[in-house]
């Protein structure tokens, strides 16, 4: 270092001109000490004496080790003597002793001037690891701010690369009544619905492998009595932050949205008045069924159903008395099928059973089943019903087009009911 002292000759004619170094050092907003090759303290600046309360005449020579703590003594030791072969040393974060006796965390960073005549020491420069915070967050207050995230309502999760919880906030615990000790260190796929552990396991190693942010849905397991709970997920890269090394994951309660849907996507594919499937879902399912027997000797039937004279029951009672009678027959219906048949309404008082069986004399049975159910009466407001059903079956093996399957069930009804008219 040059010694360059302001002359009266630097001065401008208003009175000012280049500071005085030492002054500058002196009033510098962040503590600066000086130490030997040994780490013992040589001399500080007005600001770390009045953080420390160091007595530079008394204290010379005092080890900074005794300003740190216990558990920080080590590795201030060897940062000062590793930066002794660098240009600048890699910033440390160490708790010092304040003059009221309390530890708080700097971050000290510090270069060689061992070998510089007007230096002789190593100069450390030392700043509150919350006043750096305070750049970084919004609003100047870092410990607001961590306080909010403690207790917000929403899920935080800290993650590894590999997925692996690191930290989560109280509302992990309050939401999910899980334990936080035996969650920590275990990968977040475990911690969701069997059935979506390997779409997790994807949107987290994309995450970290491919960076930025990516939002997703899951549904986390609960502790003790609980149910699992939906929750929707927006987890960002900050791997490489410098202050956070962590993928962070913050998710919502959504479990009424999906309630929501749920009971949207019902209204789509059932009919609101029975309750049975609706057209649009009978004929995905039968397409389900059709193309899950090929290749086996399953026969799949369809039996399509028609109440006989339910126009004249409208016209006798009232369209309420002729819902009522829709909802008895189909729960009627419903209550002589095997678990996997379907039962759904076309429309009208059309009705149809989809039932997977070994031969087709098995799906006849079917049919004898669900007109023989619909013939005891049906108990209305306008007094007991009686009323008669035609019904028609129609059967493929190794696979068929579902609307062929629906025509031919459909002709075979009109033919039962003709043939019943006919006698």
């Amino acid at each position: 270092m040059v010694d360059r002292r302001p002359t009266e000759a630097d001065a401008a004619p208003d009175g000012w001109g280049p500071p005085d170094p030492a002054a500058v050092l002196e009033q510098l907003p962040d503590p600066v000490i000086v130490t030997n090759a040994e780490g013992r303290l040589t001399w500080a600046n007005q600001r770390a004496i009045e953080a420390f309360g160091v007595d530079v005449a008394g204290g010379r020579n005092r080890s900074v080790a005794d300003f740190l703590h216990p558990d920080d003594v080590v590795t201030a030791l060897a940062s000062v003597e590793s930066v002794q072969l660098k240009a600048v040393g890699t910033p440390i974060e160490v708790r010092i002793r304040d003059r009221s006796g309390s530890w708080v965390k700097y971050e000290a960073r510090g270069w060689s001037g061992l070998h510089d005549p007007h230096v002789r020491g190593i100069v450390a420069v030392l700043r509150k690891v919350d006043d750096r915070g305070r750049w970084d967050v919004t609003g100047g207050d870092a410990g607001r701010l961590a306080a909010v995230l403690e207790w917000s309502p929403g899920l935080t999760m800290l993650l590894d690369r590999g997925g692996r919880v690191l930290a989560v906030n109280r509302a992990f615990s309050s939401i999910l009544g899980r334990d936080v000790e035996s969650t920590l260190g275990r990968p977040l796929p475990e911690l969701v619905v069997d059935e979506q552990a390997a779409e997790v396991a994807d949107v987290l190693a994309a995450i970290a492998t491919e960076g930025g942010s990516r939002s997703f849905e899951a549904t986390l397991l609960s502790g003790g009595t609980r149910l699992p709970t939906p929750f929707g997920f927006t987890a960002v890269n900050l791997l490489e932050d410098a202050d956070v090394h962590a993928i962070v994951v913050s998710g919502i309660d959504i479990a009424s949205l999906v309630e929501s849907r749920a009971e949207l996507a019902h209204r789509a594919t059932h009919d609101p008045l029975t309750g049975l499937p609706n057209r649009v879902l009978v004929l995905e399912r039968l397409d389900l069924v059709l193309r899950a027997s090929v290749g086996t000797t399953a026969c799949v039937g369809l039996v399509f159903c028609d109440i006989d004279g339910f126009k004249a029951i409208n016209d006798a009672h009232g369209h309420g008395v002729g819902d009522d009678v829709l909802v008895e027959v189909a729960r009627r219906i419903h209550s002589v099928l095997r678990r996997d048949d379907t039962a759904g309404r076309l429309g009208g008082d059309e009705m149809v059973v989809i039932a997977l069986r070994d031969t087709v004399e098995e799906v006849e049975d079917v049919v004898r089943q669900v007109t023989q159910v619909v013939a005891d009466p049906i108990e209305t407001s306008a007094g007991p019903v009686r009323l008669t059903l035609s019904a028609g079956s129609a059967t493929a093996r190794h696979g068929a087009r579902a609307d062929d399957l629906l025509r031919r069930a459909d002709a075979a009804m009109y033919a039962h009911k003709r043939a019943r008219h006919d006698t």
